[in-house]
């Protein structure tokens, strides 16, 4: 449980004021919950044996009403403070994984389906903030609640107050024995619920594609089939936390029906008051909700291990290690004895040598399969180091460059789907981009971008035809100036026209620039300098 509460405090830090303030309300708040039964047991005593006067009704109701208020206040602000730790805490610990998910690497990453994954890490960031931030403040309370509980209820009667010892001992026993069938449980309803998600984000994903290929049919029984698992998941959950609470139940009902017996009995022979059996009693429910806190906690600190494994299996994926060298320039890149296979032993590049120098356009061909992303992603250090053989820019290795650097100021890429596109949220992003009217005329986009106060004005901000993105995304890619430029399918979504003013285009910015691009189109492949061909 350590482990867990250091991991998260490390978000919750930045609040620590407002989380002290969290916790020292809350244990003035449990303060006022142990002097109201101490009032009430002298208030009724006070009434049993005759001596009250209405100056003492009236006393007593005052302070009664004042606990109240205090309680509702101190209610209110520790709601409010622990709404503010709760959401700024999860959200940095989510952002947190979200950058670390960014450093992953490719090759695993892309094994994950993405709504998947980003609901397992926002339930799971969640999840664990609220474990943390509620154990503590309930352990707090309710130690200095059972401590004062104890000390009050010692002072009455020894008995009984071993009675709740001993009650305080079966939770304890009763959590050792079920603790691992409730985390096992847990774990297997949590991982096939963020399953069932994912299947259902692929209900309504791509609606068009469903209708087009006739995939309703296909789509309800995969979904029938991941609920009839997870509904039988959460029915063999309720067993066993059913079984669980039941052990609680079972020892509450016990210990409280030997405190009615011996209170009683110590009423009837004039040992204790009605006043101080009020007393007891209700601080026995006290005492009772923090051993049942503790039974409990058993059970949300199960949960809260199988949330904390879920977030440990993320961070401990294998991030892509890189350099910190920056590179000013790019004159050249180098491959050489590059090989590299998506699974073992069927080599999609095999021991694969080869230079791109500027003032080159280059245009690589070849069979379906026969490695051209892969080659471009082994060039863009997307594989990591999961290759053999040495990339090269200019002369410094890959491994030891700046990845982020280097595709941020170095490198600009469009691929055939456009996706960049996807992140044009706002008008303000595409403002961002050195966008000339030379561009615009050249990808024939006037109708859809127009420069108002030498700034790019999009005429719409959604709904781009195929079309239309892939011509963003080229006129964004171009508009970069970087030393590298990589196309892929330049001429797939272009007309004749347009193919041939990009070609011009390419032709007149050459000079400078290593210009690489994928194609099958005959006409790009006769005007690059070099023709690489690859085959499977």
């Amino acid at each position: 449980m350590i482990k867990i509460l250091r991991k998260t405090y490390n978000y919750c830090k930045p609040n620590k004021v407002h989380l002290f303030l969290y916790y020292f309300i809350s244990c003035c708040s449990t303060l006022v919950g142990i002097l109201t039964p101490y009032i009430t047991g002298n208030f009724i005593d006070i009434l049993s044996n005759k001596t009250a006067t209405k100056e003492n009704i009236y006393i007593y109701c005052f302070w009664v009403a004042v606990l109240g208020i205090v309680s509702i206040v101190f209610g209110f602000i520790t709601e409010r403070l622990y709404l503010k730790i709760q959401v700024n805490s999860a959200f940095k610990m989510t952002k947190m994984m979200i950058e670390k998910v960014h450093n992953i690497n490719y090759l695993l990453i892309s094994k994950f389906d993405a709504s998947y994954l980003i609901d397992r890490m926002n339930s799971d960031t969640n999840e664990i903030i609220i474990f943390s931030l509620t154990s503590v403040r309930n352990i707090l309370t309710q130690i200095l609640s059972v401590v004062l509980s104890f000390i009050l209820v010692f002072a009455f009667s020894k008995l009984i107050a071993y009675i709740l010892i001993l009650a305080s001992f079966l939770y304890l026993i009763t959590y050792k024995l079920m603790k691992n069938k409730v985390y096992e449980s847990n774990y297997k309803v949590i991982e096939t619920r963020s399953k069932f998600f994912s299947n259902s984000y692929k209900q309504v994903e791509d609606v068009k594609t469903v209708k087009l290929y006739g995939l309703t049919e296909v789509l309800k029984k995969s979904y029938s089939n991941i609920f009839s698992n997870l509904f039988g998941k959460i029915l063999d959950n309720q067993v066993i936390t059913y079984i669980y609470s039941s052990m609680d139940s079972i020892i509450s009902i016990l210990t409280r029906t030997f405190i009615f017996v011996i209170g009683g009995i110590k009423v009837i022979k004039g040992q204790m008051t009605i006043g101080q059996f009020t007393i007891v009693l209700l601080l026995f429910n006290n005492i009772l909700d923090s051993v049942s806190f503790a039974f409990n906690l058993g059970e949300s600190y199960q949960k809260a291990k199988t949330v904390d494994k879920r977030i440990d299996e993320v961070l401990n994926m294998k991030v892509d290690r890189f350099g910190k060298v920056q590179l000013n320039h790019i004159d050249s890149i180098t491959l050489k004895d590059i090989s590299f296979s998506y699974v073992e032993n069927e080599k999609i590049v095999d021991d694969f040598s080869y230079k791109f120098e500027k003032s080159n356009i280059y245009t690589i061909v070849g069979n379906n399969g026969a490695g051209k992303s892969t080659l471009i992603n082994l060039i863009l250090g997307l594989f990591g180091d999961e290759y053999q053989g040495n990339v090269y820019y200019n002369d410094v290795n890959l491994k030891n460059l700046d990845i982020n650097n280097l595709r941020t100021k170095n490198i600009s890429i469009t691929t055939q789907y456009a996706e960049i596109i996807n992140f044009l949220e706002d008008i303000e992003k595409f403002n961002s981009f050195n966008i000339s009217n030379d561009l615009i005329n050249v990808l024939e986009l006037n109708k859809l971008i127009s420069i108002e106060n030498n700034k790019p004005k999009l005429q719409k901000t959604k709904d781009f035809s195929g079309g239309e993105k892939y011509k963003l995304s080229l006129l964004i890619a171009l508009s970069k100036d970087y030393d590298v430029i990589i196309l892929d399918e330049p001429s797939a979504m272009l007309d004749k026209e347009s193919t041939n003013n990009l070609l011009n285009y390419l032709q007149q910015i050459k000079n400078d620039k290593i210009i690489i691009m994928i194609s099958h189109d005959i006409r790009l492949i006769d005007v690059s300098d070099e023709v690489v061909r690859l085959s499977k």
